[in-house]
């Protein structure tokens, strides 16, 4: 008998077992390279940002978010907030937030360095009628 392990990543349903392996994920913004999931307090998903490093999705702009708010009419944007510094000095940073049941797209930088610098970001849920947030954990990439 083929014994089965199942689990949650970043809101995909993950398959193992003896005869191989199957990944569902939700339509991504073409393969970011890094990518995570925003929860609604219920613990179901409430939107998706994704991340396109250097010329990776070109469509979406160099070095880009894109944020998906998924959970309609909930009183709540989906976000991210990001910060990148090489040697001391602020390369980028700011708050992109997607308007409800909406995908926002976002180049942070939008020349190449010749290098890749660290960016940190992470994921949120901002309050349309107070400015509160809730977060998610900080996920590490890079600009190039």
């Amino acid at each position: 008998m083929i014994s089965r392990l199942r689990s949650r990543v970043l809101g995909a349903t993950v398959a193992a077992g003896v005869a191989g392996v199957a990944l569902l994920v939700p339509a991504a913004a073409q393969a970011a390279t890094s990518s995570a999931v925003v929860y609604h307090a219920s613990g179901r998903v409430a939107g998706y940002v994704f991340y396109n490093a250097g010329t990776h999705n070109m469509a979406k702009g160099r070095n880009s978010f894109t944020v998906v708010d998924s959970f309609c009419g909930d009183g709540w944007a989906v976000g991210v907030q990001w910060r990148s510094v090489a040697a001391g000095e602020v390369i980028a940073q700011g708050i992109l937030t997607a308007p409800d049941c909406k995908e926002a797209s976002f180049s942070v930088h939008s020349y190449g360095r010749g290098y890749s610098t660290p960016i940190s970001y992470t994921p949120l849920k901002a309050s349309v009628n107070d400015g509160g947030m809730t977060r998610e954990a900080t996920v590490e990439d890079v600009i190039s």
